[in-house]
């Protein structure tokens, strides 16, 4: 369902603004707009301690999701606290950190970029095992925390003779002098010349004598199809080698892929595949697949606009939905599209709160929440009461949206009691 393409973006624009305020304190989940966004990666690799395995993490915070004051001239600061709470099968928790930290931004534009961040990195050093990893990050100056939470299991290293630890993707400004330049010995002269490429980042552990080792690296896109692939021979020096490999950035589109390496020292074998995501820096951070991001747009897009962008080969599609986007930037002059990012803020938010059968974005409270914003009031009747036992007559669960700056309200019924509501007046999306 596809609404006016000029009252889409008076609506969105407006939900750029400071967030309106609500009416009754059941709604309150429709305050948490506005919390900060932000990477979380882990990756485990060995301690220095043989009993235990290290769990790294790392924060990425663009400055664009936290609030600066200026404190002198052309200076700008946000105070962020950055917490982790580790948590074992049965929901104890066994581990915790909680870091403060001022980030500074040498410009105003800087401050509305989503293409710097803060980066934020400790480790813990913890058992073997599986464990619950939550992560909080608060603006101490709005207040506001994001959170993510994620299941990670650490490795026993030590008890094996031949291993692999997890890769970290880095790119190359995040490596130290020595480390870039052994990656860049490795490169052709040409790819020498370009700086944009990415970092796998590896360790293998061997407890054996055997003097060489063999690896062998695949890296398959989400449709299985292969991207890159290579093979090396080292002279191992030490039981704990690191390796890297590079990918340029060209050949890694938005979305999931599969690093499969395998290691042999004439011995031992093993073979591990790498699942893991990337992101494109332009991109807003709540979008993880292009392919989904254009399917999104259903909303403000033409079909056949939608269908071009999904039927174009990788590379094209992507410059389709950038220019999609870049044509309705309201800032053009600015690196970030504000649109653009309210727009796939509201989805992720979509997904997070009205998902039930299907994804939250495809519900009739989601698409309603993604064009219009949080409502300004909220009537509710969270339950299925029967109003007339004798004539069997029952009232359905119900919420009342409404938006008075629009002169709208939006009726949702719950039919069938699981949380799924619908729609009762799809009319009022077309009200002038």
């Amino acid at each position: 369902m596809k609404i006016c393409h000029a009252f889409f973006l008076a609506a969105v624009l407006v939900g750029v603004m400071p967030t309106r305020g609500l009416g009754q304190p059941e709604m309150i989940w429709l305050r948490d707009e506005g919390i900060p966004l932000f990477y979380l990666e882990t990756a485990n690799v060995a301690s220095d301690e043989d009993s235990l395995s290290r769990l790294l993490l790392n924060v990425r915070i663009p400055y664009d999701e936290l609030q600066f004051l200026k404190f002198g001239p052309e200076k700008y600061r946000a105070e962020v606290e950055i917490s982790f709470i580790l948590f074992d099968k049965e929901g104890e928790q066994v581990e915790g950190k909680s870091f403060r930290r001022q980030v500074e931004a040498k410009s105003f534009d800087q401050t509305n970029s989503n293409l710097i961040y803060y980066v934020f990195r400790t480790y813990f050093d913890l058992p073997p095992g599986k464990y619950s990893l939550l992560c909080e990050v608060t603006d101490l100056d709005s207040r506001k925390t994001g959170k993510r939470k994620k299941e990670v299991e650490l490795l026993d290293f030590g008890s094996v003779p031949l291993s692999i630890s997890d890769f970290v993707l880095l790119q190359p400004r995040e490596l130290s002098p020595a480390e870039l330049t052994n990656v860049m010995s490795s490169l052709s002269e040409e790819a020498r010349k370009d700086s944009s490429f990415f970092v796998a980042r590896f360790e293998v552990y061997t407890r054996t004598d055997k003097p060489k080792l063999k690896i062998e690296y695949k890296l398959l896109d989400f449709r299985n199809k292969l991207v890159q692939e290579g093979k090396f021979t080292y002279r191992r020096k030490g039981n704990k080698i690191r390796f890297y490999i590079p990918f340029p950035e060209k050949s890694l589109m938005l979305g999931k892929y599969t690093l499969a390496i395998t290691v042999n020292d004439g011995e031992n074998k093993i073979k591990v595949n790498k699942p893991f995501r990337t992101r494109l820096a332009e991109m807003p951070i709540t979008i993880n697949n292009l392919d989904e991001a254009i399917e999104q747009l259903i909303y403000i897009a033409d079909k056949k606009e939608i269908d071009r962008m999904k039927k174009a080969p990788d590379e094209q599609k992507r410059i389709l939905f950038e220019e999609f986007w870049r044509k309705r930037d309201p800032t053009p002059g600015t690196p970030t599209n504000e649109l653009m990012d309210e727009y796939y803020r509201r989805v992720a938010f979509s997904n997070a709160h009205f998902s039930t059968f299907q994804e939250g974005w495809k519900s009739d409270m989601g698409m309603v929440y993604i064009i219009f914003g949080p409502p300004n009031d909220v009537e509710r009747q969270p339950y299925n009461v029967v109003a007339n036992p004798y004539g069997g007559r029952e009232v359905y669960a119900y919420e009342l949206w409404y938006y008075y700056d629009l002169n709208r309200r939006f009726i949702f019924v719950d039919y069938r009691g699981f949380g799924e509501y619908r729609l009762l007046n799809p009319e009022a999306l077309y009200w002038p």
